[in-house]
């Protein structure tokens, strides 16, 4: 499976940052984005694809404060993703931000629809899409 997983064990040290999963089939992006989060005080597990992101959280003792969903992915589509986790009672509590270069209004307006709390643009600016994601975490808190 081609994954890192830190969701949360019980026990976990990682278990006050604020965890992130990140489902996207660009390796790349997926490292990129990695890589900020990190530096900016979050951890975060990696999915390629959403089979493997579906087996990642049935697994989780403890599940994402937040998933980063790509809306093009091999298999499912990001939006379609999207539907099934709002669906489930067990996930429909974390935030989905979608990212995508799909920049129509019709394709916000439709991953909006799907349950999604957020639409980002590719190429994000990584001071945006930090700020973003801790927007999503207060609302969610609260």
């Amino acid at each position: 499976m081609n994954q890192s997983n830190s969701l949360g064990k019980s026990g976990d040290i990682t278990a006050k940052k604020p965890h992130i999963l990140i489902i996207d089939d660009e390796r790349d992006a997926v490292e990129l984005l990695s890589l900020i989060l990190t530096k900016n005080g979050f951890t975060a597990d990696k999915s390629y694809k959403a089979d493997d992101a579906r087996s990642l959280l049935d697994t989780a003792d403890t599940l994402p404060d937040i998933i980063i969903l790509d809306v093009k992915l091999p298999g499912t589509d990001g939006v379609n993703f999207c539907k099934e986790l709002q669906k489930n009672p067990r996930y429909q509590h974390i935030p989905v931000i979608l990212v995508s270069a799909m920049c129509f209004e019709s394709d916000i307006e439709r991953g909006l629809a799907a349950g999604a709390k957020d639409y980002i643009l590719k190429p994000w600016s990584n001071i945006d899409l930090v700020e973003r994601i801790k927007h999503h975490l207060i609302i969610n808190k609260s």
